[in-house]
């Protein structure tokens, strides 16, 4: 499997082929678009904060389960104290946008 160079808002990532998709094939012509998996997504995510915050060390851990899945970001500082708040919410930001919604156990519901 190799990874692709895509480009978003003037940055240049690299991602894994398996977040292309393309249209039916019966429709002509074929059409590619960009699926933001847990795996595209957290891919993204990591180069993204590594790129505008170089001294911050960012984990991220996708899970896939019945009915969902996931994507775990940890930030810190390389000696493992917490990183700036400001600096934190804007990567939490960032990473928001590929959350499709939220779950509720309470209520059995899943929602945006």
């Amino acid at each position: 499997m190799s990874n692709l160079k895509i480009q978003i808002k003037g940055t240049i990532y690299q991602i894994t082929e398996k977040a292309f998709r393309s249209t039916d094939y019966w429709q002509k012509p074929i059409t590619p678009y960009f699926y933001a998996s847990y795996v595209a997504a957290g891919q993204l995510v990591k180069q993204w904060a590594n790129k505008n915050y170089p001294g911050i060390v960012c984990r991220v851990k996708g899970s896939s389960f019945a009915n969902g899945n996931s994507m775990d970001v940890r930030v810190c500082m390389p000696d493992g104290s917490p990183i700036p708040d400001a600096d934190y919410r804007a990567i939490s930001s960032f990473a928001k946008q590929f959350e499709y919604g939220k779950y509720d156990g309470m209520h059995d519901m899943y929602g945006s």
